[in-house]
């Protein structure tokens, strides 16, 4: 029970050296520079220029010559030069790859405007039909209060003819004088 926390810790502390390599982009060896010629299959870069045109760290630029991904050779001057290789038709097919997925970017897009647009429609249908459905509901209200107040009237008219009598039952003045004389 007397050990210490730091006794029991066996990993070492997390490190990031080397990680450029993990997510550097495998198509950034052919990036385009002016330095090159139309008909070279090498480029020379210095490692500044490399690592501007790779988008990497130039101490990257350094472990990639040292594990031989890069051939490295200096001027006349003593200036360390990278040589990369330059391939132009990966750099023909990205640029085909690239406008094709502009294009679908552009269909997208239209195809999102489209659905926007119909979108919109429906949400201007819906709110129309919503204020349609309300209407009904009201004016049916309104009709149901009037066809009860029609019934209370029907069944007020029904009372009062049952409460009138019957002309046509009623006997006439000489009947009534003959029951009476007959004695019936």
């Amino acid at each position: 029970m007397s050990d210490t926390a730091r006794d029991y810790q066996t990993s070492f502390p997390a490190s990031v050296e080397g990680l450029d390599d993990l997510f550097a982009d495998a198509t950034q060896c052919e990036a385009i520079d002016l330095h090159c010629e139309s008909d070279a299959t090498h480029c020379e870069y210095t490692i500044a220029e490399a690592s501007n045109a790779l988008k990497v760290s130039p101490s990257t630029v350094y472990r990639r010559i040292k594990a031989g991904k890069y051939q490295a050779v200096t001027d006349s001057e003593g200036v360390l030069k990278v040589l990369m290789p330059r391939i132009a038709s990966q750099r023909e097919a990205a640029a085909t790859q690239f406008e094709a997925s502009a294009t679908q970017c552009e269909a997208v897009e239209l195809q999102r405007e489209a659905v926007a647009s119909h979108e919109n429609e429906l949400a201007k249908a819906f709110v129309e039909m919503s204020n349609k459905l309300q209407h009904a509901t009201y004016r049916n209200g309104w009709l149901e209060s009037k066809l009860e107040e029609l019934q209370k009237d029907v069944e007020q008219r029904d009372q009062a003819i049952k409460l009138l009598t019957d002309s046509q039952h009623k006997p006439a003045w000489w009947r009534r004088f003959y029951s009476w004389f007959i004695g019936r």
